[in-house]
């Protein structure tokens, strides 16, 4: 029996180089991504060097969050949490809320998950993540308050509140990772 790529082989006689190239031009832009994050990091003054304030565990995330969340979907078992200062700071320089808005392709979710990436990418483990009412989605993290663990709900597109209209009501679902 003949194998796909055999076929693809016969079919596109340069399909294997094509393919080898590709898996070479992804391997160097991951490096490049890497390099640049790490750059990012390191020598932009805007971006703040994230400062850990506490651990949290899973089991106390799910816990917090189920106390206002239907559904809640933790994919990691830790989380570290950045000091308010720290993530003050970086709120203020991260550009995810320059993005333009694109009704249903870049929107309210695209928004919330674009923050929490970039939360995530300053500070590996960041405990935070995107949770959505039936209307609208944002970004949420984990902050440590008065010796208290708190869920401050930040609107991805402007940097600002969340309109109390969304947190009045249950929430439908949050995601971490």
């Amino acid at each position: 029996m003949i194998s796909r790529e055999q076929i693809a082989q016969l079919i596109y006689p340069e399909f294997k180089e094509r393919q080898e190239s590709l898996i070479k031009l992804n391997a160097q832009l991951a490096r490049e991504n890497a390099t640049l994050k790490q750059d990012m990091l390191e020598n932009d003054p805007e971006i703040p060097v994230p400062h850990v304030a506490r651990n949290i565990s899973s089991k106390e995330m799910r816990s917090l969050l189920e106390k206002t969340v239907d559904k809640v979907h933790i994919l990691d078992r830790n989380f570290v949490i950045p000091t308010v200062v720290s993530w003050d700071q970086f709120l203020k320089a991260d550009p995810t809320d320059e993005q333009k808005y694109v009704s249903e392709y870049h929107d309210c979710d695209n928004f919330g998950v674009d923050l929490a990436v970039a939360a995530k990418n300053w500070m590996p483990g960041c405990a935070c993540g995107v949770v959505m009412d039936y209307s609208h989605a944002w970004f949420f993290i984990v902050l440590r308050k008065d010796g208290e663990f708190v869920l401050e709900h930040v609107e991805p597109q402007t940097d600002g509140n969340v309109k109390e209209k969304h947190l009045d009501g249950d929430l439908y679902m949050a995601w971490v990772w």
